[in-house]
């Protein structure tokens, strides 16, 4: 049985909310921003973001090898 994690990524943009849904290792996040840009909340979000892809646990695989 292989053990498939879920996606990290954004799965909708709502503009006129200034709103964005992402799901983050199975959970569902969403962001809600300010009409004005703001690089230092950007660069947050997106660290955390890049933090939580690498830091993801790896899937579980089985060993096939002793399958004639």
């Amino acid at each position: 049985m292989q053990n498939i994690l879920p996606e990290t990524g954004i799965t909708f943009v709502d503009k006129p909310h200034n709103t964005i849904y992402l799901s983050v290792g199975g959970c569902q996040v969403t962001v809600a921003c300010s009409e004005q840009d703001n690089p230092d909340l950007y660069g947050k979000v997106k660290d955390i973001l890049v933090d939580s892809f690498f830091h993801q646990p790896m899937p579980v695989r089985e060993d096939l090898s002793a399958i004639p």
